[in-house]
């Protein structure tokens, strides 16, 4: 009984580590950190294209714009990177038409590569129709960013009026402001599993799945920052070039995370379906 029950509660542990290693994971997430790498300041210009366009969303943009700096990345590098994506964003908005259709044609890859690659995990064998996976891309080019920075500005809001109120939870504000960005990851990250994979996905394991996620990528960003202040390899090895490197690895770290949450997922739904057969 005892030895069932044991079987019973690592059976998802190991059937998603399985799984990892079978649908190659570690392949997929090194696929799409280089595709995210041409595809990042196309995506980024999109984005602060939409907020220049409706000047009301500004505190939005700003509260994005913090996040990724302060929270998303690790603070050794965070500043610098956003300083040459900001750089680069500039620059590209100065693009001809034809320039800007690539710009574009840029961005849906990654998407269309991120749909597949989830597809893939889910064990689905087609994809959307280019309509629909067009539909989506818009959908999540025009909502994602709004949502996003509406939802850290409203985080950042609740969290700043509870300090007035209650001056001794300034000590915890490291803790809250963690707790706030893993709830927000593991939302956004449920969603896309939820809405990307071309079949119908649970919100019950899908919030498994992203909560794993959220976590991960928390433990990434606080492990990469504590390594690169603990263990300097790359500052002295790169001097001020050191800035790629760490910034290539949490990419790539980062992808991982989000492709084992999804594996996760996704494994927790066929071991779900195969119980009731």
């Amino acid at each position: 009984m005892t030895g069932s029950c044991k079987k019973g509660v690592f059976e998802p542990i190991h059937s998603t580590l399985v799984a990892i290693r079978d649908d190659r994971v570690i392949e997929i997430a090194g696929s799409l950190a280089f595709s995210s790498l041409l595809a990042i300041v196309p995506l980024l210009v999109l984005a602060l294209a939409l907020f220049t366009a409706f000047p009301i969303f500004a505190d939005f943009e700003a509260a994005l714009r913090n996040f990724l700096v302060e929270q998303l990345m690790p603070e050794s590098f965070s500043a610098t990177v956003m300083g040459y994506l900001n750089t680069f964003a500039q620059q590209s908005s100065k693009l001809s038409t034809i320039g800007g259709i690539f710009l574009v044609i840029t961005a849906l890859l990654i998407v269309f590569s991120v749909e597949s690659a989830l597809n893939k995990l889910w064990h689905v064998n087609e994809n959307r129709g280019l309509a629909k996976r067009l539909f989506i891309f818009i959908v999540f080019l025009l909502l994602g960013p709004l949502v996003a920075g509406a939802s850290l500005w409203t985080s950042a809001f609740l969290l700043h009026e509870s300090l007035g109120l209650a001056p001794t939870l300034s000590i915890q504000t490291p803790y809250l402001t963690s707790a706030i960005n893993i709830s927000l990851s593991a939302f956004a990250c449920s969603w896309l599993f939820v809405v990307v994979p071309n079949c119908k996905v649970l919100w019950r394991y899908a919030l498994i799945g992203g909560l794993f996620t959220a976590v991960c990528l928390e433990s990434v960003r606080l492990g990469l920052a504590f390594y690169l202040q603990q263990f300097p390899t790359y500052t002295v090895i790169y001097g001020a070039f050191s800035v790629l490197p760490a910034f290539l690895i949490w990419v790539y770290l980062s992808w991982v995370a989000f492709l084992s949450g999804a594996t996760l997922a996704a494994n927790l739904g066929r071991l779900n379906q195969s119980a009731q057969n």
